[in-house]
């Protein structure tokens, strides 16, 4: 692979018109995909289009490609051969499969190992999480754990999505954006609210300090006493057992009623 993430189809095309692409991307030639949901063609068209879209779907984020980047990509359908099933047009298990690929295809085209093999294999591994998760629904915790890695593979995984959305055509030959800026938008919003709790002074009480003052089993209603405390922004402990024993004391339903 070249050095600059931008060249990578450049380096594409000459391997093609050189008759040496690696086996993985000319088995990714041969696959067919169902017309309904790709009707860019072949997984290795598909390949070849999410590979181009990078610069775009970089600048969506606001961030500089990488050659992290451009493998997670070009990879991330390896699977998909192996996979397919022609009776039903699907490629079950390709995400897991093409994970498991990545580290024979990238000693190949990457000796130096400038690629990091893990980081990519697990952007692979992951790269479904939309298509199996409820947009309006997900829960925060999942979005975060996969999003909001400080080691900023999360902003990999991102770029992989969007590549393979941009390059995914519907019957009228273009995109899903709205599915595509609904999935980055809750991510948005996931990023927005951790922001917020990462601001907010540390609790000088615990959940374990709550369930014992108050006398409660676990569950979320702790949590919910832990933000209304925390939103008193009182910082002494004495204090703050004092304000959860009054609080609690207070009959639901009334001004300033329990969480």
């Amino acid at each position: 692979m070249p050095d600059d993430p931008l060249a990578v189809p450049g380096w594409l095309d000459g391997l093609e018109g050189e008759g040496r692409l690696p086996p993985e991307l000319e088995a990714c030639r041969r696959t067919p995909q169902p017309a309904n949901q790709h009707s860019e063609g072949d997984v290795y068209r598909h390949t070849r289009i999410a590979v181009g879209a990078l610069a775009q779907a970089a600048g969506r984020l606001g961030a500089e490609p990488t050659l992290q980047q451009a493998a997670a990509v070009l990879c991330h359908d390896l699977g998909k051969p192996a996979c397919w099933d022609p009776d039903t047009g699907h490629f079950y298990g390709h995400d897991v499969v093409g994970a498991t690929m990545v580290p024979g295809l990238l000693e190949r085209i990457d000796p130096g190992g400038r690629v990091d093999r893990d980081r990519v294999a697990w952007c692979v591994r992951q790269h479904l999480f939309w298509l199996h998760a409820d947009v309006g629904r997900v829960r925060d915790a999942p979005v975060a754990r996969r999003y909001l890695r400080a080691d900023g593979w999360g902003v990999d995984l991102r770029i992989v999505n969007i590549c393979d959305s941009l390059a995914s055509w519907g019957p009228d030959g273009r995109p899903n954006e709205a599915f595509l800026e609904a999935a980055q938008a809750r991510i948005d919003d996931v990023w927005a609210r951790a922001e917020e709790d990462a601001r907010r002074p540390p609790s000088v009480l615990d959940a374990h300090d709550v369930m014992r003052i108050l006398g409660l089993g676990p569950g979320p209603h702790v949590g919910r006493w832990l933000a209304a405390l925390a939103e008193t922004g009182i910082g002494d402990r004495a204090e703050a057992e004092r304000w959860l024993r009054a609080a609690n004391a207070v009959p639901s339903g009334t001004l300033g009623a329990r969480p």
